[in-house]
């Protein structure tokens, strides 16, 4: 019996010894410097621009050709992520967007490199890193990288979770005027009347290049010119028509459940059409379009109006359609 338990014990012991010797070296394998064991930036082989681009009719199309697998994206250092973040061709899409939070939040259905980068807690650090050793390799940063970069970094700092990080630079307060407009069965929906670009956190002459950029990623005609005083849902839900309309909609879903507007299984012209995850209304332009695809005339964020496939605009997820 004692001899057993001897040879229990010698056990234990051989055990101890072995587990001393190897937690420090699993430990130090799983360490955050040496997990992101990759430092350079991701290069995308299709850009818009290219002929390849072209050829690619929807934006799932477009979201496959840019994709990163998760697992090298966690695996990047900081830098490297970054990087790879403000380079994503399709970063471009959170302008189309009420705020970049709404933009930041639809781009990460299909990207998942800003949500990997927000929980870094050097983000903010290698974000001014970047900016001031671009600004020392070149005169000036190119407008929508310079906005790309204001915008990555307002939403880092947002979830950055410490209210004294320091961020590039600030998005103005909201100081529009709250008001109402109203469905057809008289129920009243919040908005915002007299929206300006300062509000926004960038200019008419920068969403004009923004604009100029979609021209040459999507399949789509210009109808208006941008304007901040209105948007997606307050152009579908309340009116098209610009000159009377000066109402930014936040949650046009009253129109959908106060009885005022039946859903319907497939489009027709003039229907309203929701993106149930995407954050955004249209009205149906035309219900076959090239090749069965409806085309939908819809207003994007504080762009302007345009014509362009259901499937191949900024706009992620499922779609319904609504009529009176």
């Amino acid at each position: 019996m004692n001899k057993k338990w001897h040879q229990i014990l010698s056990f234990l012991v051989m055990c101890a010894v072995f587990l001393a010797a190897v937690l420090p070296a699993f430990a130090s394998d799983t360490s955050p410097a040496s997990i992101f064991t990759i430092d350079e930036a991701y290069q995308y082989p299709v850009l818009p621009g290219t002929k390849e681009w072209q050829n690619l009719d929807t934006l799932e199309d477009k979201i496959e050709a840019c994709h990163v697998d998760e697992e090298l994206l966690a695996s990047m250092t900081t830098s490297a992520l970054l990087e790879t973040v403000l380079t994503y061709p399709l970063f471009i899409n959170i302008y189309a967007f009420g705020s970049v939070e709404a933009g930041m939040e639809n781009m990460s259905l299909y990207f998942p490199g800003i949500t990997l980068l927000a929980a870094r807690e050097d983000a903010n650090d290698c974000l001014l890193e970047y900016v001031q050793t671009t600004k020392q390799a070149r005169e000036e940063i190119p407008t929508i990288s310079n906005m790309n970069i204001r915008a990555l970094s307002y939403y880092l700092g947002e979830h950055s979770g410490n209210e004294s990080s320091d961020s590039y630079e600030d998005y103005p307060a909201t100081k529009s005027t709250p008001a109402y407009v109203y469905t057809p069965k008289n129920h009243a929906v919040r908005v915002e009347a007299n929206q300006t670009w300062d509000e926004l956190g960038y200019t008419y002459a920068e969403a004009l290049e923004v604009e100029q950029a979609y021209l040459g990623m999507y399949s789509i005609a210009k109808i208006t010119v941008p304007n901040p005083t209105y948007n997606c849902h307050s152009y579908a839900w309340y009116s098209n028509e610009p000159s009377t309309n000066k109402y930014w909609m936040r949650d046009p879903s009253l129109y959908m459940t106060d009885g005022s507007y039946t859903q319907m299984s497939s489009p027709a012209v003039t229907y309203k059409v929701h993106w149930t995850i995407g954050d955004h209304s249209g009205i149906v332009g035309s219900a076959t379009g090239v090749g069965g695809n409806p085309t939908i005339v819809s207003k994007w964020g504080a762009l302007g109006v345009y014509w362009h496939p259901l499937l191949d605009c900024p706009y992620y997820g499922g779609v319904t359609y609504w009529t009176r």
